[in-house]
């Protein structure tokens, strides 16, 4: 068996470089690996049923949670959630509804996430976050996957988050 960890790049789009397609899959580990308890485990259209189950019996022998994503989509569940999430804070903030601060507090107390939205792309990267948003719009051809006008006039600026000192947190 081998396994992709990227949520970004399906197996499918490297399963012709492999020679058994059908031993291959993704198997998304989150950061910090060694604390985060969640894989999801991807089946490719290429990918036997005996590689899933031996992907979900790997990832549960290493005490790990494995979740079957029962075939490809953009981002997977995760991110796949948390992205569209973002998008919907970014336009909250763009269109005057609310403060970065105030998304962030709202989304951490009434979600119970332990950071914020703008606090998490600050850390991932705004050029990062900008990058797997334009992916996801050349991949599904969906429009809410779109980067946002926020989001790009700071990359465009160079405030790319924590890597660059400058990001949606010195707004406040």
């Amino acid at each position: 068996m081998i396994g992709t960890n990227s949520s970004t790049l399906p197996s499918s789009l490297l399963a012709a470089y492999v020679t058994r397609p059908e031993r291959f899959l993704n198997m998304h580990f989150f950061n910090p690996p060694l604390m985060m308890p969640l894989v999801e485990v991807v089946k490719g259209p290429h990918t036997a049923e005996a590689t899933v189950n031996a992907a979900l019996d790997f990832a549960e022998s290493i005490g790990k949670t494995p979740v079957l994503v029962r075939r490809e989509t953009y981002g997977f569940i995760v991110n796949r959630i948390l992205f569209i999430a973002m998008q919907e804070a970014f336009r909250l903030v763009e269109e005057g509804f609310v403060s970065i601060e105030d998304c962030d507090i709202a989304v951490r107390n009434g979600l119970g996430w332990p950071m914020g939205v703008f606090e998490l792309a600050d850390l991932v990267g705004l050029d990062v976050v900008e990058s797997i948003l334009a992916e996801g719009l050349a991949q599904t051809g969906e429009a809410r996957w779109a980067p946002p006008a926020i989001l790009h006039e700071h990359v465009a600026r160079g405030e790319l988050g924590r890597k660059t000192g400058q990001g949606f947190i010195g707004e406040r």
